[in-house]
């Protein structure tokens, strides 16, 4: 999900905020009275502005990926116009803070020409009240600044997390909670591209619950839904964090196995397999327990392989396992 450019985002910006703090130096008059003086004057400004493009990047990204998945067009309509919202109150406290900003430049380059033509002790306690006058206007309109912006922030960072599980929520199969085809396909391209890139292997496994339609017909369908759910569940239960679970199309699921050779997944599966075939499973409203067995085909890529072949291959492992008796795992040759 993304993120890293968030993380990193929030992470400078503690450091920027100093930095500009830094930008105000303590200076003594002459007759030994200590004022706040800014060394910069844009230099706050600056730094928001950098603050804001950061989140209005990430922004824009999140928002960018959200839309390529199956948000409905009102809710993404909406999320955009709040987004739109923060975005244009960050950009209206920029321009605000930058008027203030020359103003208060304008302040000190007329407190400076009032000091170098004091020529009474009266006229130069004047000018040094001015300046000190402005500056303390202007200590406090930087911390409402910089609260106002912290706020803007903060519903921002909000609505990228709202975005980021409506995302996730079109990734996933509604009723298994794996992930749909349409995430499969997506993923398994971008994972064998990369390993094609760096010379390495993946593994796919294609796994398909046997006799699945007599459950349906004896059963029915509410019974063999939750046949589903609980493979789905145990499927994610056998496999890695880097693994990934989808629901490929009725009954049949897969799993993309990255930096696995052949071995290593039909291990897995193999574990998977044992462990459906060794339970006896309950039907609701139903006296007698019955098993449950899945039969698996695993390929292992090849040198620039395409998904379609992959998938090919693994395919006919899994039509060889059923054809040969089922519940069992039958691998493809490297």
């Amino acid at each position: 999900m993304t993120v890293k450019a968030q993380a990193q985002g929030a992470s400078d910006i503690s450091s920027l905020w100093s930095w500009a703090v830094q930008s105000w130096t303590t200076e003594t008059t002459a007759d030994g009275r200590i004022i706040k003086v800014v060394h910069e004057p844009f230099a706050l400004t600056r730094n928001l502005a950098l603050i804001a493009l950061t989140m209005i990047g990430g922004t824009i990204l999140v928002t960018e990926k959200s839309s390529a998945s199956k948000i409905t067009p009102a809710k993404l309509a909406i999320m955009r116009g709040q987004l739109d919202e923060g975005i244009g109150a960050i950009i209206d406290l920029l321009q605000g803070y930058a008027e203030r900003n020359q103003k208060f430049a304008d302040s000190v380059l007329r407190g400076s020409a009032e000091l170098a033509k004091a020529s009474s002790p009266d006229r130069l306690r004047s000018a040094i009240e001015f300046l000190i006058s402005e500056n303390q206007k202007m200590l406090k309109e930087t911390e409402a600044y910089q609260a106002s912006l912290r706020n803007s922030r903060d519903q921002i960072s909000k609505l990228r997390f709202e975005l980021a599980e409506k995302q996730a929520e079109t990734q996933k199969d509604t009723l298994t909670s794996a992930f749909n085809r349409r995430y499969f396909d997506a993923k398994l391209a971008n994972v064998l591209a990369d390993a094609n890139r760096r010379a390495t292997s993946i593994s796919l496994i294609l796994a398909d619950l046997d006799h699945f339609k007599s459950i349906n017909d004896e059963h029915g369908h509410l019974a063999g839904d939750e046949v589903l759910k609980m493979f789905a569940d145990q499927m994610q239960k056998h496999v890695r964090a880097e693994d990934t679970v989808a629901r490929f199309g009725g009954e049949e699921f897969a799993v993309i196995l990255p930096h696995a050779n052949i071995e290593a997944a039909v291990a897995v599966a193999e574990k998977m397999r044992r462990w459906l075939y060794g339970n006896n499973w309950k039907i609701a409203g139903k006296p007698q327990t019955q098993k449950i067995t899945a039969s698996f085909g695993v390929a292992q890529s090849r040198a620039n392989d395409t998904p379609d072949e992959l998938i090919k291959r693994a395919d006919s492992c899994l039509y060889a396992s059923k054809s040969s008796g089922r519940n069992r795992v039958t691998p493809s040759h490297v």
